[in-house]
């Protein structure tokens, strides 16, 4: 079925979970069951947290263009593993931070990929902070973000073979990103690979863009 009851033992109430895709439109609502464009929910955030996802189904939420101000949900929103952010279109799906600090936040995350969007004004937190995660971004525009686009860190795994984050960038560009340590990618202990990307007008106090 496309929704599971799942008991909350902390409020003693019931939490519904969505076993499918979701879809967010600034159109929608957090009422609806957002299921289909046809019923879209509203907020990036409550369709993170309703969105069941495991390693053998993993899920898509896909994102109407639109601006969606995260000062408006619960922030920073903490991503689920196995879960792909599809924005409709990188220039027309704008993620707003509103100036108040981190976005995403990824910690012990599996397989997470955000791709087609614009994430912009972050203030004094980076864009997306991710721990010891596995985590690819595609076809993203970062901008005016004040504490760096990205925030990766990680370190040797205890065999000392393998890195505990591994960051993919492809297609993307940022540009007016300042940071003390990198001004688009402060990345420490990760495995980090960058495709067909360029970044413009960015600066760091130390380690230049990266």
């Amino acid at each position: 079925g496309s929704e599971m009851c799942i008991r909350d033992s902390v409020n003693t109430g019931w939490i519904y979970y969505a076993n499918e895709d979701l879809y967010v439109s600034p159109k929608g609502h957090d009422w609806n069951h957002g299921l289909s464009w046809n019923s879209p929910l509203m907020t990036i955030a409550y369709a993170n947290q309703i969105i069941y996802t495991t390693k053998s189904a993993p899920r898509n939420i896909y994102i109407a263009n639109g601006e969606y101000h995260v000062d408006d949900e619960s922030k920073p929103i903490k991503l689920k593993s196995w879960l792909t952010l599809s924005g409709e279109s990188k220039d027309g799906t704008i993620i707003n931070g509103d100036g108040s600090g981190t976005i995403f936040h990824i910690e012990n995350g599996d397989s997470i990929t955000i791709q087609n969007m614009t994430i912009t004004n972050c203030g004094t937190g980076e864009a997306i902070y991710a721990k010891d995660s596995d985590v690819s971004i595609k076809n993203v525009h970062f901008s005016n973000h004040m504490k760096g686009a990205i925030n990766c860190q990680g370190r040797l795994n205890e065999f000392f073979t393998n890195f505990t984050s591994n960051l993919l960038l492809d297609n993307v560009s940022a540009s007016f990103c300042i940071n003390d340590y990198g001004g688009v990618i402060n990345s420490s202990g990760s495995m980090t690979r960058i495709i067909n990307s360029l970044f413009y007008e960015d600066s760091a106090r130390w380690g230049g863009v990266i």
